[in-house]
């Protein structure tokens, strides 16, 4: 729902509402809050409050502090039901302290592109579907290394032992306007896969952050802890994320052309995404682990970075399977978007599929991005330094 200034304010005032969560994430996609007091939202709204840019990006010499300012229809219920002292959230863009906008917002970066998507007349919808693996705790509350259970894919209770979690998380997400489509024990120890249902970019990327917080939050209030890594045990099934593309124009489905299969800008899409995957890969995964993966378009099942599924359908789509879970979801999807629109523009053809190579070396993965003329179109300096930076 859209929210305006005076509107969040009237809510405030009209529920009682004693506290406000600022949102906000560094440079690296993580999130971060700082906590004031409800009184003082009319003033964040005018002046943005302060912070040092430390809390955002690591090289914050040139910046000193920088401003949050919240973003009204970000508006979010941090309890179910409201109670005196109840606190609500609201996602904040960061800028610098003359009021233009901070190069090094994460954020920015994808509601710039999802502002060019909607000009273009494309209609782009994303659902996305994480593992999550549930580790046990000691009496520091820190992870053991052990997982909450050794049950298989779509297992029930009581061999799945986390199910109560997962259904508090579930909803926690109902709560805060999210809708998860799915859940179920994915094929690890102590592994289960949510998938969160079809939106637009920026509510798509908002809502993976906070089903992350979620999950761990209601991991830790059951003694346990929500370990969003790739591979966090040594000898159990890998974390995987599936960004799933829709793609419509005029409501018309690009990923068929009236049950022949792909239309023919549903391929330019695709044609761009591939183009640009050993440049842009980076800002998806960041293991050099000898994984091998065709980088190519396949079909659920096999191994290429992109899957079309339900091919020829009404529901046909595109599964993104090259991301990790820890990846920053921000510019992933932006960088995912203006390769597929810049297929489209230039009519890019499918290249033959190749065969599966490994993953390249973290040091050759940031070297092809900072030679890359399409991310530095995309991707400001300050944001790709940060990656330069963290292979250091």
């Amino acid at each position: 729902m859209k929210y305006t200034v005076k509107e969040v304010l009237q809510f405030i005032e009209g529920n009682d509402v004693r506290f406000v969560r600022l949102v906000f994430f560094d440079i690296s996609g993580r999130r971060k809050n700082l906590l004031i007091m409800a009184s003082e939202l009319k003033s964040a709204f005018e002046k943005g409050v302060p912070i040092p840019a430390s809390a955002v990006c690591v090289d914050a010499r040139d910046f000193g502090e920088l401003l949050l300012v919240p973003e009204p229809d970000t508006l979010r219920l941090q309890n179910r039901q409201l109670n005196q002292g109840a606190v609500v959230s609201l996602i904040c863009s960061i800028r610098r302290c003359d009021g233009k906008f901070f190069e090094g917002d994460v954020r920015r970066l994808l509601r710039q592109t999802a502002e060019k998507i909607h000009s273009s007349g494309l209609g782009v919808y994303f659902s996305i579907s994480a593992d999550f693996t549930l580790i046990r705790t000691d009496s520091e509350g820190d992870p053991t290394g052990i997982p909450d259970d050794c049950a298989g894919y779509y297992a029930t209770y009581p061999d799945d032992r986390g199910e109560s979690v997962i259904r508090r998380i579930c909803l926690s997400l109902e709560g805060a306007d999210i809708v998860p489509l799915s859940c179920c024990h994915a094929k690890g120890k102590g592994q289960h896969t949510v998938e969160l249902k079809y939106t637009e970019a920026m509510k798509a990327a908002d809502d993976y952050q906070i089903f992350r917080a979620a999950a761990m939050t209601c991991a830790a209030e059951s003694g346990l802890y929500a370990s969003f890594e790739p591979c966090p045990l040594n000898d159990s099934q890998e974390n995987r994320l599936k960004i799933s593309i829709a793609l419509r124009e005029a409501g018309e489905n690009l990923f068929t052309d009236r049950g022949q299969g792909i239309s023919k800008r549903g391929e330019s899409f695709i044609a761009g995404i591939l183009r640009y995957i050993h440049e842009t890969a980076v800002f998806f995964t960041k293991r050099s682990c000898g994984k091998k993966q065709s980088m190519s378009v396949g079909f659920p099942g096999d191994d290429s970075v992109l899957h079309m599924a339900m091919p020829g359908s009404a529901r046909a789509r595109l599964e993104f399977l090259f991301a990790d879970t820890d990846c920053n979801i921000f510019p992933a999807l932006t960088l995912i978007l203006n390769a597929g629109l810049e297929g489209i523009e230039k009519e890019y053809k499918l290249p033959d599929a190749d065969d599966k190579k490994e993953y390249p070396e973290l040091t050759d993965m940031v070297k092809a991005a900072c030679e890359s003329d399409f991310v530095r179109r995309y991707i400001p300096e300050e944001i790709l330094s940060y990656y330069e930076g963290a292979n250091d």
